[in-house]
C-alpha cells in the first residue's frame, strides 16, 4: 500500500484505514450488499492515495494553506482515481474514490456534484472521512474530540452531508 516510507505515508495510511474500518460499520448498518460492502471498504482504503503525489511541503504545512497550495491538494481525488484506473480496479471503486469530497449541498470537489447525484459510496466515505480527519492530530492543528466532532457533523446534516449517512455515523460511532 505505501509507495513511499516516511512520516506523511505512514498516517496517511493509518488515516486510510481508519476510514474504511468505519465504512465497513457504517455500510453494513446501511445494508449494503456484500459486493457493494467490498467495494465501499476498497474505496476507503485507497480514497486518498492521490495524496501521495501531492508534496510533503504542502500535505505537512503547520499553516493555513494559501490558494494555489489548496488548489493542488484539491487535485489528489482526480489523481486517486486515475490511480485505480491505472491498477484496473472497478469503475465503481475509482468512482467512489473521485466524489469522496463532493457535498450534499454541491460545494464540494472535482465536480461540484449535489444531493443523490454524488454516489452512495462517496456519501459515505465522505462522512467517515471527515469524522476521522477532525478527530486526529493534523499538522495545522491538534484533534478535536469525538463528541465536537459529531456536533459539527451533526451541523452540516443536508448541508454538507447526506442526513441519513450521517445518523449512521452517529449509530455506529456511540456504540
Amino acid at each position: 500500500m505505501l509507495l513511499r516510507n516516511d512520516k506523511a505515508a505512514k498516517a496517511l495510511n493509518e488515516h486510510q484505514k481508519n476510514v474504511s474500518i468505519l465504512c465497513e460499520a457504517m455500510g453494513r448498518a446501511y445494508g449494503l450488499s456484500h459486493d457493494d460492502l467490498f467495494r465501499l471498504v476498497v474505496a476507503a482504503r485507497f480514497h486518498d492515495i492521490g495524496k501521495l503525489l501531492i508534496p510533503d511541503s504542502i500535505l505537512n504545512k503547520p499553516d493555513k494553506l494559501n490558494d494555489k497550495e489548496f488548489t493542488i491538494v484539491r487535485k489528489h481525488s482526480i489523481l486517486g482515481y486515475k490511480y485505480m484506473k491505472h491498477f484496473d480496479f472497478e469503475e465503481k471503486i475509482a468512482r467512489a474514490v473521485l466524489f469522496h469530497h463532493e457535498r450534499y449541498d454541491g460545494t464540494g470537489y472535482p465536480m461540484g456534484l449535489k444531493g443523490e447525484s454524488i454516489p452512495l459510496l462517496s456519501r459515505i466515505i465522505s462522512v467517515a472521512d471527515a469524522f476521522c480527519a477532525m478527530t486526529e492530530d493534523r499538522p495545522y492543528r491538534k484533534a478535536m474530540s469525538r463528541r465536537e466532532t459529531l456536533v459539527h457533523i451533526e451541523s452540516e446534516i443536508n448541508g454538507k452531508f447526506d442526513g441519513n449517512i450521517v445518523q449512521l455515523l452517529i449509530r455506529e460511532v456511540r456504540l
